[in-house]
């Protein structure tokens, strides 16, 4: 983490996928310290990753490669309860709870999310999923504890979403997210909207799933299905699959 902290710090890329990263953003040098540079420990935002697996093989994920160099494929409850209490010493304001695995993959999550609520109760949680693993209540109620969750449907049917995330299934995914949003919405009609939780879906732009009539249709389904909003990114590789 410090290689990579000073090598952004003295305008270097630490390693080529930097260039793609959604957060990189300049900086005036002045705003740096860099004697202490390697000590900083961030306060805006953490991201955690509590598992490497993923079930979509996305066309350009990092995440084979990745894989070769970890020691191991999650977290432990041992490991989420050790990083809950860093964060709450360090007074970080904000966790990004996801990378490149799907975090609802993790059998665990519902537990994992109670330990980090535990120590940090007003922390906003952040987390992106594909979708297929969101399927029961228990993984809803997870959902419910963060204050956003995006789910990743890159079409608005199997056939075009398998383009790019190669075991992505359109009716399972948004499926599991409409009925997350029924789950989140009986609960708050319970308990006073006991949950912040917000829920988007991530559209990708490609070259093959950017007609109008695609986004109308997309548009359409978040009204007709209570989605909280359509967010909708321009790719930035494939470079053969930009959306012109």
């Amino acid at each position: 983490a410090d290689f990579f902290r000073l090598e952004l710090a003295a305008g270097r890329l630490p390693i080529p996928n930097c260039s793609r990263c959604s957060e990189l953003e300049i900086v005036p040098a002045y705003e740096l310290d860099l004697n202490n540079y390697n000590r900083m420990v961030p306060t805006k935002n953490l991201m955690i990753e509590n598992t490497i697996c993923c079930a979509c093989s996305c066309l350009a994920c990092a995440r084979p490669l990745v894989m070769k160099q970890r020691n191991k494929l999650a977290l432990t409850l041992e490991d989420i309860e050790k990083l809950a209490v860093e964060i709450n010493n360090n007074g970080i304001k904000s966790i990004s709870y996801f990378n490149l695995g799907d975090p609802f993959i993790s059998k665990n999550i519902l537990k994992e999310l109670k330990i980090i609520r535990k120590y940090n109760p007003d922390i906003t949680i952040g987390s992106s999923t594909n979708g297929l693993f969101l399927d029961s209540e228990e993984k809803f109620e997870a959902a419910c504890l963060m204050d956003s969750l995006v789910v990743s449907i890159d079409g608005i049917n199997t056939k075009m979403v398998k383009k790019y995330q190669r075991n992505q299934c359109f009716e399972t995914a948004f499926g599991n997210m409409c009925k997350l949003i029924k789950y989140r919405d009986e609960i708050n009609k319970k308990n006073n909207n006991k949950s912040k939780l917000k829920v988007g879906w991530n559209y990708i732009l490609f070259s093959w799933n950017d007609k109008p009539e695609y986004i109308k249709t997309a548009m359409k389904l978040c009204q007709e299905n209570n989605i909280d909003s359509l967010n909708i990114w321009h790719t930035k590789s494939p470079f053969w699959g930009t959306s012109w």
